[in-house]
């Protein structure tokens, strides 16, 4: 199952969050695919990964059906230099470092399934 599930009319997400040290998330950590799939699929429906780059002090959203485009095209992992790339559908969530955590406005989600 998701770390959430948020409503908010007319969506449903579900949505997975990690964390990772580094330049990259291996999809490897990501347990949850096949359930999070299950969700991409119906009208008004959506799975997301929220993945924090913690030394790059970066959030990122990834839809679900990106991950699966990502790994069907063998890719094994997520860099940090996708985010906001064109090729990749990886998107960055506005944030402000706040001593050690990040203060993110995750309404760009909602603002991506309009």
């Amino acid at each position: 199952m998701s770390d959430f599930i948020v409503y908010k009319y007319p969506y449903a997400l579900a949505i997975e969050c990690k964390s990772t040290e580094g330049n990259t998330f291996n999809f490897g950590k990501l347990r949850q695919y096949d359930e999070l799939l299950k969700y991409s699929g119906p009208k008004g429906f959506g799975a997301f990964v929220v993945i924090w780059f913690i030394d790059h002090k970066k959030v990122c959203f990834v839809p679900i059906n990106e991950i699966k485009r990502l790994k069907e095209e063998d890719y094994k992992s997520i860099n940090v230099k996708m985010i906001g790339d064109e090729k990749f559908k990886v998107f960055e969530v506005p944030s402000t470092l706040k001593r050690t955590f990040l203060d993110s406005d995750y309404s760009v989600i909602f603002d991506y399934m309009q």
